[in-house]
């Protein structure tokens, strides 16, 4: 009889392996990305506005699945922005041309695997202090302020983000917990 259970029991902890991977992280979300240069409401990370570089997962669109490799940019004659989502980090950088002054930007990121997050900032070069962040549900949001004193500067982020245990992953491993328990209970019961 108890060699009967053993299948049921390596199933069992074999489900639970993936539960606990999924139950934090960013790898294999999916996370829509805009950024609005001087308050306009354009997407420029959608490749149908133009200007997008090649290398980003956004060359099809502005919803991507994060993989570790870069993930949105913008590039035009003055700007070059980007916007790079690991497993638990996000890296932007701001590549301004010599020209008088930056205008404000604000990048917002949407990704169900946001909601309960924990965001810091871990480092920035930004100058004047003017640089944010703000996360509210699924919506992460960073924004500068610009800068209208200086010109041809490279700016960058990083940004720690600790995930959340989804509802679900918590359930299926409640499930696979109470599976195991159940199994130890049942062969102590035979013996």
């Amino acid at each position: 009889m108890t060699r009967r259970l053993a299948p049921f029991a390596l199933l069992t902890a074999l489900l639970m392996v993936p539960t606990l991977a999924l139950a934090d992280g960013l790898t294999g979300t999916t996370v829509t990305g805009q950024l609005n240069i001087g308050g306009a409401p354009t997407n420029y990370f959608d490749p149908s506005n133009g200007f997008v570089p090649s290398g980003f997962q956004n060359d099809a669109g502005p919803t991507v699945v994060i993989n570790g490799t870069p993930t949105f940019g913008f590039n035009d004659s003055f700007n070059f922005d980007q916007a790079n989502f690991t497993d638990a980090t996000l890296t932007i950088s701001d590549l301004n041309a010599p020209f008088a002054g930056a205008l404000n930007w604000a990048m917002v990121f949407t990704d169900s695997a946001f909601a309960g997050a924990n965001v810091s900032n871990v480092s920035d070069t930004f100058d004047n202090g003017g640089l944010s962040f703000n996360l509210v549900g699924d919506n992460l949001t960073v924004t500068w302020v610009g800068d209208t004193l200086r010109s041809d500067f490279d700016f960058g982020a990083t940004y720690d983000i600790t995930t959340a245990p989804e509802p679900s992953s918590l359930g299926l491993l409640g499930i696979g917990l109470l599976g195991l328990l159940g199994t130890t209970l049942f062969k102590k019961r035979l013996a």
